[in-house]
């Protein structure tokens, strides 16, 4: 078994490439278990120490994702992290508000859903709309 892992290098030259093939064995073309590969790269940019090496991982458990940057043997390897945007949907921000209304004698008590902020009478004229609507079925 083991765990299998994806390595792209990304923007590195093709001789440091090869010589990261020769030390791990790998050829990198499919997915593999390279265990060392933080050992293996440290020292190939040992022997590089002015390239950058930049290694793009993606494991087989879904979400791991990671980048590793290597300089003169130094590792620095960061996890993917995931953002999602928020929508760009303008959602009006609503109240519902309670209209006590009369009407030819008769009482109603209409909810009202405006924005929020509405005034007074902006909620009474709404409430008057309802009464009238439902008076003329």
């Amino acid at each position: 078994m083991g765990y299998y892992t994806m390595f792209e290098f990304e923007n590195t030259p093709q001789r440091v490439v090869d010589r990261l093939k020769e030390v791990s064995g790998y050829s990198f073309q499919d997915t593999c278990k390279w265990y060392d590969h933080e050992k293996h790269i440290a020292q190939v940019s040992r022997e590089f120490p002015h390239v950058l090496i930049t290694v793009y991982g993606e494991g087989e458990e879904s979400g791991d994702l990671w980048k590793l940057y290597a300089l003169n043997g130094e590792i620095q390897r960061y996890a993917a992290t995931i953002i999602y945007p928020d929508h760009t949907f303008n959602v009006p921000q609503l109240e519902t508000f309670i209209v006590k209304v009369t009407v030819l004698g008769s009482e109603f008590t209409i909810p009202v859903i405006l924005p929020v902020g509405s005034s007074v009478k902006a909620q009474e004229a709404a409430a008057l709309e309802v009464v009238k609507k439902s008076l003329s079925q």
